[in-house]
């Protein structure tokens, strides 16, 4: 809403499977409306699988970009997190040969939509007629332990010590490259996370530091280091579930993500 883009204006998606291409609208350019931090998520292959799901679609089939990605070898992309069993879609990836027959009959292609897309910033969606598909998702169920790690500094203000901040960074990383990373064409190469989120950590245990040495503020301050983020914000759904104190009086909160680059 807030970049007033909406693939889902004046199309009705209930019932339907819907091609969707990775990544964002001019992707390439430097300041592109997608590439602000506040808006970085919409472009996540998990988000749009949840999208589509909220707009009543009963499957998505991603495929990659073709123009800003035609040096990537293609293939079939790992969808974890969106195509889980309570994500309540069947999401699928699907190479550009398949995507291109289901657009034969429209007299489209992907290239040329990305572009009609990428040169005037407005979506392009449009009902493909005749075209029906049959998908069936093979699901391995991946389990794991994890925990947030927090920490509680007490208020001092007689009154206001009863409410609380919730000062948060996430401590999961991608861990590789690969899709949604900044290096999609480098699988399983090893990424530190300098930025996304060792910045947003440090920030966090500085900040901990920091008020500790005060002696503390009015309110009590909790500061979380969340885990699960990058697979569906895992760690912080589970705060919410059993927070330290209770919701109702939690009256704000600071996530530090990716403030690294100053930008």
């Amino acid at each position: 809403p807030e970049l007033g883009y909406d693939d889902y204006a004046g199309i009705d998606v209930a019932g339907k499977a819907l091609l969707i291409m990775t990544h964002a609208p001019r992707e390439r350019h430097q300041h592109g409306p997608f590439r602000a931090a506040e808006a970085f998520h919409y472009t996540t292959n998990r988000y749009k699988a949840i999208n589509a799901r909220q707009h009543g679609a009963t499957a998505v089939l991603l495929v990659t970009d073709p123009n800003n990605h035609s040096g990537e070898q293609e293939t079939v992309l790992s969808l974890h997190g969106a195509a889980s069993s309570g994500s309540g879609i069947v999401a699928v990836s699907i190479v550009r040969e398949v995507a291109e027959t289901l657009l034969s009959g429209s007299g489209k292609t992907l290239s040329r939509l990305q572009q009609e897309i990428d040169g005037q910033l407005e979506p392009k969606s449009f009902l493909a007629q005749g075209v029906k598909i049959k998908a069936k998702v093979s699901l391995v169920r991946m389990r794991g332990n994890t925990a947030n790690v927090v920490g509680l500094l007490a208020g001092l203000d007689p009154v206001l010590k009863e409410e609380a901040v919730v000062i948060g960074a996430h401590y999961d990383h991608l861990g590789l490259g690969g899709e949604n990373s900044l290096a999609p064409a480098a699988f399983n190469v090893v990424h530190p996370g300098a930025d996304d989120n060792a910045s947003g950590t440090s920030a966090l245990m500085a900040l901990a530091r920091a008020f500790q040495f005060a002696g503390g503020a009015k309110r009590a301050l909790i500061f979380v280091a969340f885990s699960g983020e990058e697979v569906g914000l895992l760690g912080s759904y589970q705060y919410v579930k059993q927070p330290s104190i209770p919701i109702e009086r939690t009256v704000a909160m600071v996530n530090l993500d990716s403030v690294g680059r100053m930008e």
